[in-house]
């Protein structure tokens, strides 16, 4: 098994996902995408970056030392998408958000599909 595809594909995961809770918990409070919801997903994202090394060598848990590194770019792609995307009502960035979500699930669920694609092909390659 490749343990960079798998570390890889797990930060996307998360990566999409702490992305997708920004902007949904956003819409959910009634913000839809402007300059001062980026202003904000930006703050939460350098606060995890800020956060990320203190996180990684305190914990004994490879789920978090494995996160930690990356987690900040979920937010920051949420603050990008707060931007960029047009005017939209919160209700419609929660639909962008549950996209990128669905994104992440898709990742997660198809994960050990090209786990084992890649561990076949390393298997014949190495034959």
């Amino acid at each position: 098994m490749d343990e960079r595809l798998d570390r890889l594909s797990r930060q996307f995961t998360s990566v999409t996902l702490a992305a997708a809770a920004v902007l949904i918990i956003s819409a959910f409070a009634g913000f839809g995408p402007s300059l001062f919801l980026g202003v904000a997903a930006a703050g939460v994202a350098a606060a995890l970056y800020l956060a990320r090394d203190p996180v990684r060598e305190r914990t004994a848990l490879e789920p978090v030392a494995v996160h930690a590194p990356t987690l900040w770019v979920g937010p920051a792609f949420a603050a990008v998408v707060a931007v960029v995307v047009g005017p939209l009502t919160p209700a419609e960035l929660q639909t962008v958000g549950a996209v990128i979500g669905l994104v992440g699930m898709a990742n997660y669920l198809l994960r050990p599909l090209y786990l084992f694609v890649v561990a076949l092909l390393e298997r014949a390659v190495a034959a």
